[in-house]
């Protein structure tokens, strides 16, 4: 067997097949969010509902520091939405990030 280097294991990611309502999308499990996050791109693509939050707050840190990535500002959420994972329906929420390779996080909230 190989050993394992770093190189390797940043490679491999929990993605999980998603839909909401007709439409299919990859979500990148992720434990160490406290929320379920989904991008301005995803949103758009999909139609999903959302609206502004009534108080916006900045992503910090597990230690409270800021996290300096774009605008990290959570401005928007989605409401509730039934979702399909692995055959189990489920409801759930997103706030809206300006996210990377991954449009959509399932956090904390999701486990």
């Amino acid at each position: 067997m190989k050993p394992q280097t770093l190189k390797r294991v940043i490679k491999r990611h929990l993605n999980l097949q998603a839909k909401w309502q007709n439409q299919k999308f990859k979500a990148l499990v992720d434990s160490g969010a406290t929320k379920n996050h989904i991008s301005p791109v995803a949103i758009k693509k999909m139609g999903l509902p959302h609206r502004q939050k009534q108080n916006p707050y900045p992503l910090v840190t597990i230690s409270g520091d800021p996290i300096l990535y774009k605008d990290s500002i959570i401005y928007f959420k989605t409401g509730l939405i039934q979702l399909q994972v692995k055959g189990q329906k489920i409801v759930i929420s997103f706030n809206v990030l300006l996210l990377g390779k991954d449009k959509t996080v399932l956090g904390m909230p999701f486990l």
